[in-house]
């Protein structure tokens, strides 16, 4: 019921707040613009910036609307294909994912059964307790990464309302998605905040990452210590060469899931190596 309550408010309330926002925000995108092109206006008034032609290298840019259109519909035609591809997967992943989830939680129970019968019967109580580690390990990150992104999404988008920042509402959402990402997510978070006032109003701007920075700190010292705990034991050094190794292998998708997939991967590797240190001592103190 809770969970229905919840699905039934977003899509009441959230979604078309987010449509409104997005909305606004196309229709002001001009004034945006605008603002950036004042800006760089008014630096180009500087005198050390007096004897280059600033016009003559844009030009040299190509940066016409008829050359963007051009390469815009030139690389549309090209990558048609895999966009057809990737909607097609989307639309099938949407339509099976219910299934399998319904038939998940109905036959469920059966699973770790059938997969004991796959090893000898000396290992499949080890098996069993594997896999609760594994889901334990598996719905630690997960329900703490979902507590953080609302915390994050809601504390960003009330500081975002007290400073008067325009989009607060649809920032604090980019800002508590962005939040999956470790380490890198605040800073994408903050940037179209900051994009659309810093042109127009700078001090704003810079208030706008001093209200990121709080809601960060509160996070890293409150929240994710005690919402996901030590539970993971994954050192911040390990967490950035797993985001880049993860990163260039599957891109974005490795930046996302490369953080759980190794914390699965150590747990099985840690399991393993107990088990067989335990057959060891068995084997010692029966020799004995």
């Amino acid at each position: 019921l809770l969970l229905l309550g919840t699905l039934v408010w977003v899509v009441l309330a959230v979604i078309p707040s987010l449509v409104t926002q997005l909305a606004s925000l196309a229709e002001n995108t001009p004034q945006f613009i605008k603002g950036l092109q004042d800006w760089l206006t008014e630096i180009a008034k500087n005198p050390a910036l007096q004897n280059i032609d600033i016009e003559a290298q844009i030009n040299k840019l190509d940066i016409s609307y008829g050359s963007l259109i051009q390469k815009f519909l030139s690389g549309l035609s090209s990558s048609l294909g895999s966009i057809v591809g990737g909607v097609a997967t989307t639309a099938v992943t949407v339509i099976t994912v219910p299934f399998i989830l319904f038939y998940m939680l109905k036959d469920g129970y059966r699973l770790v059964p059938n997969i004991q019968r796959f090893f000898p019967k000396n290992s499949r109580d080890e098996i069993v307790e594997l896999l609760g580690e594994m889901n334990h390990t598996l719905s630690s990150y997960i329900s703490g990464q979902a507590i953080e992104c609302v915390f994050v999404a809601t504390c960003t988008f009330i500081g975002y309302q007290i400073i008067d920042v325009q989009y607060a509402f649809l920032f604090g959402v980019v800002a508590g998605v962005t939040n999956l990402i470790p380490y890198l997510g605040p800073y994408l978070g903050l940037l179209p905040a900051v994009l659309v006032t810093v042109f127009n109003e700078p001090i704003k701007a810079l208030l706008c990452c001093v209200v990121v920075l709080v809601v960060q700190q509160l996070d890293g010292n409150i929240i994710y210590p005690n919402v996901i705990g030590k539970s993971l034991k994954i050192h911040p050094l390990t967490i950035i060469l797993v985001l880049l190794v993860a990163g260039n292998i599957a891109g974005l998708l490795g930046i996302f899931l490369g953080v759980p997939f190794y914390a699965i991967c150590r747990t099985i590797v840690i399991f393993v190596v107990r088990m067989v240190r335990n057959d060891r001592t068995k084997k010692l103190e029966t020799i004995k």
